[in-house]
């Protein structure tokens, strides 16, 4: 069991009224302890660094001095601890060598408002885990050219895919040298805990050896944090002369990342590594195996030399037959039948087919005693203090086979497990991935051009670091409800493991707000209402401003201004924000009884027409499905129904959603307000939808112009959802605003309000929205990483069947004409929509493929082509398609049909019968 963390400062501390000098003695202490228990393990040998207390001083800030040694006698360096930095390593749970270790790494003294971060390990694999890593290793020219690298003092970096053999190697050589009493530090950057600190602290434990070799293990995974650990090389080997070496390790775009700009911090050596050359030498060390076999192994596992290994063992078990890829699904899966078991692996299965690992005390928290047993059947893995089910492609095998096979267990979306996660991440984890969607279309291709979710988040963690400032100033923000939700929202969507921010917020409004009544129709305000009130007796106004528009005619709705009821209006309103409150709560705060209660009312207040008053006002309805689907009732009949009246409150003429309350909301707020409930509530593309997105892009520019904010942050966050058209440089521009104004906010001594009646929650609402930004593209995606695994293998993603336009017919005589059998006015409707419907689905399809995020990777250009092609037979086709169209065009397109649209193609269309022409059929 590990030593308590600080235990003399701990007791030291909880002494009422201690004294500074008695808090630094037990710190002294504690350092002490810290570094006898080092020894210990070192068997009283130096370390690769070693420390020793000095002294504390009380100039002006009482200061613990500690003393950081290499190699000699004499200290390298001086290092201050303050009283202050002390409480807040303790608060976070970062020991003394932890401690040491962020000193280290500063060139000035901590400062009293440091904060640290949880440390992650750099300790190599044990022996009995670098021997399981080795098991797929093979003296390749690859080895080789790393050994002569580092033998002539020369950085490296192997760059090679997925399963290519690249941490085998590395732990080949991390062998050999520990082998030869040679230091081997490993930092794995799957886990975004680990980082420079990591490094320093391990060489605080490691014993003294003559080099050093830091194996930085994955550096796509993490790459804000790449730059900053080369500079702690640098540093390590300049202020105390450290003979440390790096092998780096990442996916091959990586090599070009690292020659641009400042991320050029050492000069490494690129050695490339492909799988398949260990795949060749396991073949040929495998007796007995024939050409045919031996061919067929290679096209099955390509470059992955895990995968190989695995096949090679079931052709020895299996009387020497080459295994399918059913056959390794099923070996990766082997005898798990328990749900909990199979949950878990699929859940770890869908992380890795994206390159995510989860942390062990996350995934014991998951999944329970489930994963521990697993790891004991080897059906997946541990590195460093993390899960993993192994290389992307046997990760992609399982995830396939346990949607295919477990059906019950497997009904999340794996990009809705992967977006979950990433949530649960905390600031470093998000980054990280953000970072990878910024730079890579996928493991194999840079981006041409940068999605800025990094620069989005790090403004966003700008703005929300505001929002706490004044939420502690004042949780209510002025009485004002929406501002509450929508920091509420802010703060749960952007740092979900800091449950009590939200809480802050929710606690006076839960107070405010009287909903668990069974028989209410609408939620109640207790006392006097929010101040919110009072921008609906302003719309009122707004209302009567519109109806002199339409005079003498009526509004087109029906609905008067002079009978709105003000508070009913305000209560719907508030009904809908309630719902996304309490849907969006924490685990730790979230209380069943109160959604339910919410979502009861919402059926109550449901009009009959589907709406929810007034009628003349869509983003009220529009709110209301937005915080049911937040509360995780989209598929409930009342969503359904509210969705149903605003598709039809669109019509077949109108091309957007009117605001119904003048220059209140406006059109495009509307508009978007009412597109996003539709998304969020899984209804599906039409085209009086697509022409309202289609609205919505051409009005962006307008609504870019000063002091519409509100609208362009609605307008983005739809246009994020629906398209992938390009909202960069408008989310730049939002993001510098409201920073801006997030600034403007903390300045002034109390919240206020100008004649701008949605002033008091611009910035919160933006805040939200832009988060909400963030987390709709990632999870498009993950979506399009995932999309040829969904849709089937590397074989299988592109369909061997592309059909050929049939021969134009040749001119017939009039005569024969008359005798050819026609299509009835009812069978020529039938195939019209049956082509519609196909061309719908080849423009979906290609909308899905064709967006950046997606399109670069081979095997979906592939698919394109193929798409492409199909697209041009159907508008040839349709064209033919008519009252005398041949049979031949006919069946083309019907077998056209069944290729795109599979089991939604209509069974049985009408095809005209020579022995009937002309009637029904």
């Amino acid at each position: 069991m590990p030593d308590p963390l600080w235990p003399h400062t701990t007791a030291a501390l909880k002494i009422e009224g201690s004294a500074a000098a008695d808090v630094l003695r037990a710190a002294m202490d504690d350092v002490e302890r810290a570094g006898a228990r080092v020894d210990l393990d070192r068997q009283q040998r130096d370390g690769a660094l070693w420390f020793a207390p000095v002294t504390f001083a009380f100039d002006h800030d009482p200061t613990l001095k500690v003393d950081i040694f290499a190699l000699g006698a004499a200290p390298r360096r001086r290092v201050e601890l303050n009283l202050a930095v002390i409480r807040s390593a303790l608060e976070k749970g970062v020991d003394e060598l932890g401690l040491l270790a962020y000193a280290i790494l500063e060139a000035e003294p901590l400062p009293s408002g440091w904060r640290p971060r949880r440390i992650g390990e750099a300790h190599p694999p044990d022996r009995a885990q670098l021997i399981e890593q080795m098991r797929v290793f093979k003296g390749t020219p690859a080895y080789d050219a790393v050994e002569n690298a580092l033998t002539k003092g020369q950085d490296v970096l192997l760059l090679g895919d997925h399963g290519s053999g690249r941490s085998a190697l590395a732990a080949a050589i991390a062998d050999e040298r520990a082998g030869a009493g040679r230091g081997v530090v490993w930092l794995n950057l799957t886990d975004p805990a680990d980082g420079p600190e990591s490094v320093v602290r391990t060489l605080l434990e490691l014993e003294q050896a003559q080099d050093y070799l830091l194996i930085v293990d994955g550096l796509h995974a993490n790459l804000p944090i790449v730059t900053n650990v080369f500079r702690c090389v640098k540093r390590l080997r300049q202020d105390y002369d450290l003979p440390i070496r790096v092998l780096a390790i990442g996916l091959p775009p990586v090599a070009e990342l690292l020659q641009q700009g400042e991320q050029r911090v050492l000069d490494l050596y690129e050695v490339p590594i492909d799988g398949r050359d260990t795949v060749r030498l396991m073949l040929d060390e495998e007796e007995g195996l024939a050409p045919a076999d031996r061919s067929r192994i290679e096209r099955l596992v390509d470059t992955d030399v895990h995968m190989a290994d695995t096949a090679l063992k079931f052709y020895r078990s299996n009387e020497r037959r080459v295994p399918t890829q059913l056959d390794l699904q099923e070996e990766y899966t082997r005898d798990t039948t328990d749900p909990a078991e199979q949950h878990a692996l699929y859940h770890l299965a869908c992380l890795g087919s994206l390159g995510l690992v989860i942390a062990a005390r996350k995934a014991a928290d998951l999944f329970g005693p489930a994963v521990e047993r697993l790891h004991a059947r080897k059906l997946i893995h541990r590195t460093d203090d993390a899960y993993t089910i192994g290389p992307r492609r046997r990760a992609q095998l399982v995830m396939r086979y346990a949607r295919r096979t477990w059906p019950d267990v497997c009904r999340d979306k794996p990009e809705d497990i992967a977006w979950r996660h990433l949530q649960r991440s905390g600031t470093r984890g998000i980054r990280a991935v953000f970072s990878q969607l910024d730079r890579f279309v996928s493991p194999e291709r840079m981006r041409w051009s940068n999605l800025r979710l990094q620069a989005t988040w790090d403004i966003v963690e700008r703005v929300d670091a505001t929002l706490e400032v004044l939420t502690r100033r004042d949780p209510t923000w002025g009485g004002t409800l929406g501002a509450s939700v929508f920091a509420a929202t802010a703060f749960i969507r952007h740092r979900p493991e800091e449950p009590d921010r939200w809480a802050l917020i929710a606690g006076p409004i839960r107070a405010k707000w009287k909903y668990l009544d069974p028989i209410a129709v609408l939620p109640e305000p207790i006392g006097d209402p929010t101040t919110d009130i009072t921008d609906f007796l302003h719309i009122v106004k707004r209302m009567e401003n519109e109806d002199r528009l339409y005079s003498p005619d009526k509004h087109p709705s029906g609905m008067a201004a002079a009978g709105i009821q003000p508070r009913r209006a305000y209560q719907n309103w508030a009904l809908g924000l309630l719902l996304g409150l309490e849907g969006t709560a924490p685990p730790e705060h979230r209380e069943r009884a109160r959604i339910e209660a919410l979502v009861a009312m919402a059926r109550r207040a449901q009009e009959i027409d589907g709406n929810f008053y007034p009628a003349r006002v869509p983003w009220v309805t529009a709110r209301i499905v937005i915080g049911l689907c937040q509360a995780g009732h989209a598929g409930d009949l009342v969503v359904q129904r509210a969705c149903s009246w605003l598709l039809d409150r669109l019509g077949p003429a109108a091309v957007h959603w009117r605001s119904g309350t003048g220059d209140w909301n406006s059109d495009e707020a509307t508009t978007s307000m009412c597109l996003t409930g539709l998304y969020l509530a899984g209804f599906v593309r039409r085209d009086t939808i697509d022409s309202a997105v289609t609205w919505l892009q051409e009005r962006v520019e307008e609504c870019a112009k000063p002091d519409r904010e509100i609208d362009l942050a609605n307008m983005l966050e739809t246009l994020a959802l629906y398209t992938n058209w390009p909202i960069q440089t408008n989310l730049v521009e939002l993001l510098n605003r409201v920073e801006s104004e997030s600034r403007q906010l903390l300045e002034r001594p109390e919240l206020s309000r100008d004649a701008r009646p949605e002033e008091a929650l611009r910035v919160p609402f933006i805040s939200s929205q832009l988060t909400n930004m963030a987390w709709a593209r990632v999870r498009a995606e993950f979506r399009g990483l995932l999309e040829n695994v969904l849709n089937g293998n590397e074989e299988e993603a592109v369909s061997p069947y592309v059909p050929t336009l049939p021969a134009v017919p040749k001119p017939v005589p009039d005569a024969v004409e008359a005798a050819i059998p026609k299509l009835s006015p009812e069978e020529l409707r039938r195939w019209t929509d049956a082509a519609e419907q196909l061309h719908q689905r080849l423009e979906q399809q290609l909308r899905v493929r064709s967006g950046p995020a997606v399109s670069g990777a081979p095997s979906v250009q592939q698919k394109l082509n193929q798409l492409q092609k199909q697209r041009d037979l159907y508008q040839t086709l349709n064209q033919l398609l008519s009252p005398d169209a041949p049979r031949e065009v006919l069946t083309a397109l019907d077998e056209l049909g069944r290729e795109v649209c599979g089991g939604a193609w209509p069974l049985q269309l009408p095809f005209p019968s020579a022995d009937d022409a002309g009637g029904p059929r």
